[in-house]
């Protein structure tokens, strides 16, 4: 991700600010320790799908050395790379998406991360008492090609038992969200 970025230390308390029009603010969604998903459902009172744009197996070395350590990953480990949308019923995306695991993560959890119908958030893998999210960082990037309009987004850890960390990185489309 490019653009200014923060690391978390601590947590961090959610905010209830709304942002414009009565939307919560893409601040909330980065302090937000839950499904991702399922908040924006209630914040646009929308079903989201999700829109797979590419995946597949590629070598550890190609990520980032921070990345690539914090998930506890030698060089010549491989990874899954997930990179979706989700989209409102009408097709416009509310997020942009970069999953990243170990190959050696179980069956069980290889297919809801590799599932081209349902977004993660969904998954009760992925959810409640049996995983922790620990945030990585946050920051602005640009949401277009041409960098005109900033977006705001949020990287973070998903810890399971017994299984490797997943890295999550989320991008809000600055349309349905606003930063403030």
């Amino acid at each position: 991700m490019t653009g200014q970025a923060r690391v978390l230390r601590e947590p961090h308390r959610t905010p209830s600010a709304r942002g414009r029009h009565g939307r919560r603010s893409a601040r909330h969604l980065i302090s937000h320790p839950g499904s991702t998903t399922l908040l924006l459902e209630r914040i646009l009172d929308l079903p989201l799908t999700v829109r797979v744009l590419r995946q597949d197996v590629r070598p550890a070395e190609r990520l980032r050395t921070d990345l690539r350590e914090s998930l506890g990953l030698t060089p010549s480990a491989r990874v899954i790379v997930r990179h979706s949308e989700l989209r409102t019923p009408d097709g416009v995306p509310v997020s942009r998406n970069t999953v990243v695991s170990d190959v050696l993560t179980p069956s069980e959890i290889a297919r809801v991360l590799t599932d081209p119908t349902t977004p993660l958030g969904r998954s009760r893998l992925l959810r409640g008492g049996e995983q922790e999210r620990c945030p990585v960082s946050f920051g602005r990037s640009p949401w277009d090609d041409g960098g005109r309009r900033q977006a705001m987004w949020r990287s973070y850890l998903i810890r399971l038992r017994a299984a490797p960390p997943i890295y999550v990185e989320e991008r809000f489309n600055p349309d349905l969200v606003s930063e403030s």
